[in-house]
């Protein structure tokens, strides 16, 4: 039996950010960087009844296979796995 291409690998990251209505989203905000240089980004709720208004681009994390992922950092922890596709988009 082979392995599920769409099984994103295990991590033991406490990284979830909680959404408490359903005015709340989760944004993740991708820090400057250079070249090669580790993709490193924040992810934080935004409250869309307070927040001003920004354009935003979705993009979803589970994009593409998990056999062929990469790593990021995410809120200051390296080696958070996400797929290939989506690296590449950020």
């Amino acid at each position: 039996m082979s392995e599920d291409p769409y099984a994103r690998p295990e991590t033991d990251y406490p990284l979830e950010v909680q959404i408490n209505t359903l005015q709340q989203m989760r944004v993740v905000d991708i820090q400057p960087g250079y070249g090669s240089q580790e993709i490193r980004c924040t992810l934080s709720a935004k409250n869309l009844q307070t927040e001003h208004p920004s354009d935003y681009e979705a993009l979803s994390y589970v994009w593409g296979e998990w056999e062929d992922y990469c790593t990021i950092s995410l809120n200051g922890v390296p080696n958070f796995p996400v797929t290939r596709n989506l690296a590449n988009a950020l």
